[in-house]
């Protein structure tokens, strides 16, 4: 039986933060100053939600420079499972596909409150060419 699932892969790895004309105070909004992320898809697969085909899977890690760890695993048409670990403890949130609310797996971090500014950070990331809906792996909006 031959796979018709196509990966993407893709690795960044930011270096140091540079101030710019827009930004003179070398503020490093996005945390990413010298983080790896690593982004693994696979699909499509002929995963239909919502009337589009979709990837099957959305693995996001991002290693950031203070050592923190984000991962956001992404099952289209199901649900996104959200995880972040710190020096100090980690914390798991799930959310359904369609919902804009995560629902508590665990909570060891100094805050119960969900952590959105933590799981934003697709937002930053350089766009994929690669699939046109790699957009939609971050939890749905």
């Amino acid at each position: 039986m031959r796979s018709s699932a196509l990966m993407d892969n893709a690795i960044y790895h930011f270096g140091d933060f540079t101030a710019a004309a827009d930004n003179p105070g070398g503020i490093d909004s996005g945390n990413l100053a010298g983080a790896s992320v690593y982004d693994f898809t696979v699909g499509p697969g002929g995963k239909v939600v919502d009337g589009t085909t979709l990837y099957d899977l959305n693995d996001l890690n991002v290693f950031v420079a203070t050592g923190d760890h984000i991962e956001i695993d992404t099952i289209p048409g199901e649900f996104t499972n959200l995880l972040e670990t710190t020096a100090t403890g980690s914390g798991d949130w799930i959310e359904t596909w369609g919902s804009t609310t995560p629902k508590l797996v665990f909570d060891e971090l100094t805050s119960s409150q969900f952590p959105s500014e933590v799981f934003n950070i697709a937002n930053y990331l350089p766009p994929d060419d690669w699939f046109p809906v790699i957009t939609r792996c971050s939890r749905p909006a």
